[in-house]
């Protein structure tokens, strides 16, 4: 809905005496609080059910933090979000863990005004959802009889009032009662009471198996409504003038014939380069400011002529996954970031393929988050994106530069599971052999000297970050349509990914392994597909592309790669 309502229902559950007993015997082991287990339980749940690995939940907290307020009558109840981080698959016990630090780390700010904490976040506002959280947790300790008053018996009522303040608020007794209250222009009774019940398995499956990890927890699938058509919605003034022109942008930018509005700029064969092309006439025709991800965002004229009128919408260009092609024949082509995080070049597979095509990109890029400790890590937290559109293999990876050494233990990893990988390809990805040394150096340095080469500027003698960064985004190009803190990130990313190549072991891959080499410069290398010998035990099949290595996701050069993909995809 466009704006928040407060219409609401509520559902009902109850957790055992044994369920209790375990989960508060697991919470003392862990120096936790049961508040902190069921913060840990509906996390997972929410990650489970496709909301991330970043997950913001909502609490009440009531209380005086401040001495000066001691002597003053009244109730004082504030609001904390408490940020989780589910990535990398951990146990429940793991998770608990990290629960109760940042739990701990947030009450110890519980004082801070909620409404200052917005303001210090600046989130994107919109009438249709709150802030900074959309789920709302609390624990209630036992009951306690009410004393009479004045001779008259009192005792406490739930009272049904129909309302919702959030759009999910889940609460647990310390009996084991529990009750999600949610808003009914979201959530059908039936849905909520499917959260509810995989709720109550989720907390007694881990209150008898502790170390059950995350990506074992089963969940109740939400079945999502049919779709049925809609009222056509009258549109803006000059809302279909602004749709024809950018079809003839469309038209004029990709050399083709004029398209219609619903057609997607890289399934009519755009791509990164030719995006800036076109975003750059966009702002001069409509003297407005759109940075080059909007076009990822909304890739046909019609979702571009919305954001044309409405331009600081959010969107999820610098997401985890990233859509390219969401439609087309077959399972999806998921499709992971070289060095520096981003999967903008790989848009001119949607022209190309016919099945979907989805971007993985680092995390981090679009809000602060901690770099993964292992290729492991990074594996399983991509592939919680990738289930969350296709939740069964068999599978479909891509990886170019960096990116193949993740979709390789991707690859791995969907094995040790039991789960079909249907094609693991690599664009001139190179492991480090057993036993061999790793190269020593600056790995900063080395980063910002990559990203400049890459950018198209040379460099000599020692960089600084802060200097580069700011000379990229006055220099113009891909990097100059970025925040400074997206970019820092990226160099981060970098650093990361050279550090866990050189230190992390790779997996065993029991599949076959389809090889795009980048045949320039190769004269007297060592790199060569057969590297990946000791990490693959299917067939290695080699395709030499003419050109180097930065080159790949050029229109020519991705064009040949396209046409082996489409072979193996059908």
């Amino acid at each position: 809905p466009p704006v928040i309502t407060t219409e609401g229902d509520a559902v009902h559950f109850h957790l055992p005496a044994e369920t209790r007993h375990a989960l508060a015997e697991m919470a003392l082991r862990g120096g936790a609080t049961m508040f902190m287990v069921v913060h840990a339980a509906v996390a997972a749940l929410l990650s489970r059910l496709g909301a991330g690995t970043d997950v913001p939940i909502g609490t009440p907290v009531a209380g005086r933090p401040d001495e000066a307020l001691a002597g003053l009558v009244g109730f004082f109840v504030n609001t904390v979000v408490l940020r989780t981080d589910t990535g990398g698959d951990p146990t429940f016990t793991e998770l608990l863990d990290r629960v109760r630090q940042s739990d701990l780390a947030a009450f110890d700010h519980a004082g801070a005004p909620f409404d200052q904490v917005v303001q210090a976040v600046a989130p994107i506002r919109s009438p249709a959802w709150h802030p900074l959280f959309q789920v709302m947790i609390a624990y209630h300790p036992a009951a306690r009889p009410l004393d009479p008053l004045g001779g008259v018996t009192a005792l406490q009522e739930e009272v049904d009032t129909g309302t919702a303040k959030f759009d999910l608020a889940v609460a647990v007794s310390e009996e084991g009662d529990g009750a999600i209250e949610y808003r009914t222009d979201l959530f059908t009774r039936g849905t909520a009471e499917k959260i509810a019940a995989s709720l109550a398995d989720l907390l007694g499956r881990v209150a008898r198996d502790p170390d059950t990890r995350l990506s074992r927890l089963s969940v109740d699938p939400i079945e999502h409504p049919a779709w049925e058509p809609l009222p056509t919605a009258p549109r803006p003034p000059g809302a279909a003038g602004i749709e024809a022109r950018l079809c003839e942008l469309f038209a004029d930018v990709l050399g083709i014939p004029r398209p219609r509005p619903d057609e997607s700029f890289f399934e009519l064969g755009g791509h990164s380069l030719l995006a800036g092309k076109l975003i750059n006439r966009v702002r001069t025709e409509f003297a407005v400011q759109l940075p080059i991800m909007t076009l990822f965002e909304a890739p046909t004229a019609t979702a571009l002529a919305e954001r044309v009128t409405s331009p600081h919408r959010a969107g999820h260009g610098l997401d985890v996954l990233l859509p390219i092609r969401t439609g087309g024949d077959g399972a999806p082509l998921f499709c992971v970031h070289p060095l520096f995080g981003l999967a903008w070049c790989f848009s001119g597979l949607a022209g190309l393929l016919d099945s979907p095509v989805y971007g993985l990109q680092a995390r981090g890029l679009n809000r602060p988050a901690a770099l993964p400790g292992s290729l492991d890590e990074m594996a399983a937290d991509y592939l919680a994106a990738v289930r969350t559109v296709q939740p069964a293999g068999p599978y479909r990876l891509l990886g170019w530069s960096f990116g193949g050494v993740v979709a390789h233990a991707m690859a791995a990893r969907l094995r040790e599971e039991g789960e079909q990988v249907g094609l693991l390809a690599m664009l001139d990805s190179y492991p480090l052999l057993p036993g061999e040394e790793p190269e020593t150096g600056d790995d900063e340095q080395d980063a910002l000297r990559f990203l400049l080469r890459l950018a198209g500027h040379a460099a000599r003698g020692p960089l600084d970050r802060r200097g580069v960064v700011r000379y990229l985004r006055a220099a113009g190009g891909v990097p100059a349509e970025l925040e400074e803190p997206t970019i820092s990130a990226m160099i981060d990313t970098a650093i990361n990914a050279e550090r866990l190549i050189q230190t992390d072991r790779h997996p065993h891959f029991d599949g076959d392994l389809l090889f795009f080499t980048a045949g320039v410069d190769k004269s007297g290398s060592e790199l060569d597909p057969s590297r990946w010998r000791p990490y693959v035990g299917g067939a290695i099949e080699d395709h030499t592309i003419d050109c180097e290595h930065h080159e790949l996701a050029d229109p020519e050069p991705l064009a040949r790669i396209a046409r082996v993909l489409k072979e193996r995809l059908r």
